[in-house]
């Protein structure tokens, strides 16, 4: 299983649509989630970055999205990238396999 973490925050290109414009690329991404589910890919959810995180990530908006593995979350990315979203919103990814935290720890020891 491979997890996708998004951060995010608007742009001024995000800002300076109109309103309904806004809607309907809001309604879109809703459409493209129910055809990631099909593939597999769903959201653990989104959520406002808490203005009060420790070394808070200097972003305004996250999600988690699980993804069957390596090529779902290719497919995650690519869709993205497709729907328009990186000219509105400045936006960084992390992702990869899910892994113990042993395993994790253990890569940190052998640096």
């Amino acid at each position: 299983m491979h997890m996708v973490i998004e951060q995010w925050r608007y742009k001024a290109t995000w800002k300076a649509l109109p309103p309904a414009d806004r809607q309907a690329f809001v309604a879109g991404v809703g459409a493209a989630v129910g055809q990631l589910a099909a593939a597999g890919i769903t959201t653990l959810g989104f959520g406002l970055n808490d203005p009060a995180t420790d070394h808070r990530a200097d972003y305004d908006f996250w999600a988690i999205w699980q993804c069957p593995d390596a090529a779902g979350a290719n497919t995650f990315q690519k869709a993205v990238a497709g729907s328009g979203w990186y000219e509105l919103f400045e936006h960084r990814n992390m992702s990869g396999e899910v892994l113990e935290p042993g395993v994790v720890l253990e890569m940190h020891i052998a640096v």
